[in-house]
Parts: C-alpha cells; sequence; structure tokens
C-alpha cells in the first residue's frame, strides 16, 4: 500500500511558494527597495525647519495648528511620546510608513483600473519622484498622510465607479467619507479633493447615479464630522488658519498677474515629479477629456486636474505660491501616467526602461549623497575650511552645538530661550528638547503665539539666539541686539557658538545671556 504525505506539509509549501513568488515580484522589489531607502535617508538627514517646527509646536498638544490641521503634526508627537524620543527616524517613521502604504494602494488602484502594468509604472513613476521619495515618503511633513488618506479614500470607492461593485455600497461609503475626513485632518488640500469628488458626481453619469442612494452623502457627514476639531480650533482664536492659508493665494500688492511666481511653480513641479512624468501628466490630461477610452480616464482626469488647475492659477495671481500645493493632482495623474507608459512599450519599452532605471539610480544617489553630505560635509571639506555660502547651511544641519553650551549656562537652573523668529525657534527648539522653552521676537510667530508660554514665564533667566548670515555677520548681530533690548536686559557678553559637521565649521550662531525688564 502506498502512503501518501502528510496533508499537513502541502499548505506549507504553498505558502512557501507565495512568499517566494510575492518577494520576487518586480512591485514588491521596487515598494521595497523605496522602503529602505527612506529609512537610510530618515535616520541620517537632519530634520528640515518645516519638520522641526512641527515636533516643537505639537509638544503643547492641539485640536489643530495654526498652519495646518493636527494629524499632520500630531503622527510626530504621539511617536515622540510613546517612545520619549524626538529622534529624527522615531518621529519620522509614520510617514516613512504611510508612503510605503501609499505606494502600494497607487499600485493597487491603476491595476484596477488599467491593469498590472500600467500599476506597475504608475508605482515606478511615484517611486523615483523626488517630492514623492522625500518629501511625503520621510518628511514630518502633512504631505505623506494626505496623500495616504486620499488614496486610501479612492481604493474603497473605486469599485463603485469602475466595476458597478453595489455590494455594501453604503459602507464603502461612510468608510471612503472617513478616509476623506482623515486626509481633511491632514492638510486643507483634502478640501479641493472634496470639492473635486463633488465634481466627479455631479458631472459622470455614474456620478449622478449614485447621488440617488444614500452614500454620498453619508460620506459627507462623516468627513464633515472629522473636521469638527479645525473649526473649534479656528473658531477659538479669531479663524487665524483660515486666514492665513487663504492670504497665501492672493497678492497684497494688488498686482494680478505674478509671471515670474508662475514660472517659479513650473519650474519646481517639474523637479518635485520629473520632466518626463510632468509632460506624459498634460497629455493624458488631455486626452482623458477630450477622448476618454473608458470612465476610468475621466475619472482620474478630473481629480488630477482639479488640484493642478487650481494652484496653477494661484499661482499666476500670487507671490507666495508653492510647487508642491498642487502635488496631489499629480498623484492622481500618476494612474494615467501609468497607462500610458503599459500602452506605449511596444513602441517604446527600452527608452521607458531606460528611463526608469536612470532616474531610479540618480535620484537616490543625490539624495543619500546631500544627506551624508549634512553629517560631514564631505563634498565641499576638502576644498575649504569653513563651509562656503553656497553650502547647506543651518536650515539643513542640526544644531548639535547648543545642548551642552545651554546646559552649562543654566548650571542647574531653569533658562528659557528667545530666538529671532519661528523658523530658527523651530532648529533651536529642536536641538535642545522639551526642557528648554522657545519664544519668538518677531511678529510672525506662526503656532509658538498658541503654545503654553508658562514654562517661559517661570524662568528668571534667558538666552537670545540666532544663527549668523555669513555675508554680514557684524551688522546682523547689532541688529539682533537691539531686538532683544526692546523686550530683554543684556546680562553679560555675547559669546559666538561655531557649528561644524565632524570638524568641518559650518555656520556660527550669536548666544546672548538676557533678562527680563
Amino acid at each position: 500500500m502506498e502512503v501518501q504525505p502528510p496533508r499537513q506539509f502541502r499548505p506549507v509549501e504553498h505558502r512557501l511558494g507565495w512568499v517566494i513568488q510575492t518577494v520576487a515580484d518586480p512591485v514588491f522589489i521596487v515598494i521595497g527597495c523605496f522602503f529602505l531607502l527612506r529609512l537610510v535617508i530618515a535616520a541620517i538627514l537632519p530634520l528640515s525647519i518645516d519638520e522641526s517646527y512641527a515636533v516643537v509646536v505639537s509638544r503643547s498638544h492641539s485640536l489643530s495648528y495654526f498652519d495646518h490641521p493636527p494629524l499632520g503634526f500630531s503622527l510626530a508627537r504621539w511617536m515622540a511620546d510613546f517612545t520619549g524620543s524626538e529622534h529624527r527616524l522615531i518621529v519620522r517613521l509614520p510617514y516613512v510608513l504611510m508612503t510605503t502604504f501609499s505606494a502600494w494602494l497607487l499600485f493597487d488602484i491603476t491595476r484596477s483600473a488599467f491593469g498590472r502594468a500600467a500599476g506597475f509604472w504608475a508605482l515606478a513613476s511615484f517611486s523615483v519622484a523626488p517630492f514623492f521619495l522625500l518629501s511625503t515618503g520621510v518628511f514630518v511633513v502633512p504631505d505623506g498622510p494626505l496623500n495616504f488618506f486620499l488614496l486610501l479614500s479612492v481604493w474603497i470607492i473605486l469599485p463603485i465607479f469602475l466595476k458597478d461593485h453595489t455590494h455594501n455600497a453604503t459602507l464603502r461609503w461612510a468608510l471612503s467619507g472617513f478616509a476623506l475626513g482623515l486626509a481633511l485632518l491632514c492638510k486643507y488640500q483634502g478640501l479641493v479633493f472634496a470639492l473635486t469628488a463633488f465634481m466627479i458626481l455631479i458631472s459622470t453619469p455614474k456620478g449622478r447615479l449614485s447621488l440617488l442612494d444614500p452614500g454620498p452623502g453619508l460620506a459627507g457627514i462623516i468627513a464633515a464630522i472629522c473636521f469638527i476639531p479645525v473649526l473649534v480650533w479656528n473658531a477659538g482664536n479669531g479663524w487665524e488658519s483660515f486666514t492665513f492659508q487663504f492670504s497665501r493665494a492672493g497678492s497684497a500688492d494688488g498686482v494680478f498677474i505674478h509671471l515670474d511666481n508662475f514660472a517659479t511653480v513650473i519650474a519646481g513641479q517639474l523637479v518635485y515629479v520629473l520632466p518626463g512624468t510632468f509632460v506624459v501628466t498634460l497629455i493624458m490630461l488631455k486626452n482623458s477629456f477630450l477622448r476618454p477610452d473608458t470612465s476610468a480616464h475621466t475619472f482620474f482626469a478630473w481629480l488630477a486636474a482639479v488640484p493642478i488647475m487650481i494652484f496653477v492659477t494661484v499661482a499666476l495671481i500670487s507671490k507666495n505660491s508653492l510647487p508642491h500645493w498642487s502635488m496631489s493632482g499629480f498623484l492622481f495623474a500618476l494612474p494615467l501616467v501609468g497607462d500610458w507608459c503599459a500602452r506605449q512599450l511596444g513602441r517604446i519599452k527600452s527608452l521607458i526602461r531606460v528611463g526608469f532605471v536612470v532616474s531610479a539610480s540618480a535620484v537616490p544617489a543625490v539624495l543619500l549623497a546631500v544627506s551624508i553630505h549634512a553629517q560631514n560635509g564631505f563634498l565641499v571639506r576638502s576644498f575649504y575650511e569653513k563651509a562656503p555660502e553656497a553650502d547647506l547651511g543651518w536650515p539643513l544641519l542640526g544644531w548639535s552645538v547648543l545642548p551642552p553650551f545651554v546646559q552649562k549656562e543654566a548650571d542647574g537652573e531653569g533658562i528659557f530661550i528667545v530666538s529671532v523668529n519661528w523658523t530658527q525657534a523651530a532648529k533651536i527648539g529642536y536641538a535642545l528638547g522639551p526642557d528648554y522653552p522657545v519664544s519668538v521676537l518677531s511678529m510672525d510667530k506662526r503656532h509658538f503665539s498658541y503654545m503654553d508660554d508658562a514654562q517661559v514665564n517661570d524662568q528668571g533667566r534667558g538666552l537670545a539666539m540666532a544663527a549668523l548670515p555669513a555675508d554680514r555677520r557684524d551688522n546682523y548681530t547689532s541688529e539682533f541686539l537691539s531686538m532683544v533690548s526692546i523686550e530683554y536686559v543684556v546680562t553679560d557678553e555675547i559669546q559666538i557658538l561655531t557649528q561644524d559637521r565632524a570638524g568641518f565649521a559650518s555656520f556660527d550662531i550669536v548666544a546672548v545671556p538676557i533678562r527680563r525688564r
């Protein structure tokens, strides 16, 4: 009698084969490699100004913040509170993970709409784009969580639009609305997505058909409920956040057209998503509106075009707009870009593959080089005794010289810190940690104005600090002392601290002992 192998070994072999097949899948290879790359960059690149600001002001927990809704900052704060550390890798980890999951969501969304090949090329375009690789993928800024929740909202609802999937439709709408609500808690650009979703509902046949069901209304109500903390904070603080953000979309000088700002924004977008992706986006948006092949083309064209057009128009009439404001539009253009690449493989397969390989090599190489250079200045230290003015300055470098100096000055007693503006207060506050309260001299204090300043008022002695511009060190020191003297008394001689990178002098900081008048 022939003995059969035990049945329990077959599922194990099957699962092992599935694991090997999954690991060898190009999709997961790309996702995994760029996840590791983001982790390395997150571990070695010092926090930027905006990141330092987010970490510092979120120490005072708030329903919302002056610049943004709460969730974009709170993710870093929750990690810091949970681990007891504000190390850059720890506070950046949620943003790295969310962007990694966003990469998979983008692939799956595109695969569902246009096929697996299109999904891969959408993922490839997303992975090598500098903005999605670094800013949303590493930095403690709201854009990464915003993109994740927007993609999640679309991923949940997509079967209803593309496959007439009506099973559990109301539940899908509710979950999609909740994801949109979380996006609204990350950044105000979520409101543009909500507007776009409404335009899709009223302008497409499937959208109008969906309006006959309770699902869209339920989704809108859930998203609005999620946004309540932002409204409560603004109502209690003179609607400062809304006023500030909307003021950036206009021009105070009355001039309607700003071609210089428009050109700067377009140039920034070319860099952020890479020129090839930018050009293909424009081609596919035109084709998808004028002669769409499927309803999916129209769906993604709406999601991409509305934010792009809104913020490109803002760039034309504003002096203060930024290239990344429209990146959520380019995010939803990537399924169309992936579809274009998949269709063109038969004609220009080599060009597409070479373009990806070059981008996947050059962009990470540049970002890694900058990250390492920020630690030791290796790119210029062989040619200069001190970092030149064109090198990375105080905004992109760590201020590690401050903690030992301030601890020595404090000598076991409490001490407060005063900075010239919110940008430097962010870098100083992050370098010193939560034990040293920081206040700001200038009128533009951002969320520093809304932090609990009782600790500042309790301290008797303080230090006023500022980074010194390399081109006007003496004049700047005099101007800084004049600003400080308005509210404080200088109690001792000023000191100049040199911040170095592995022994390579990089920039100077002026420190002034003070007390309150």
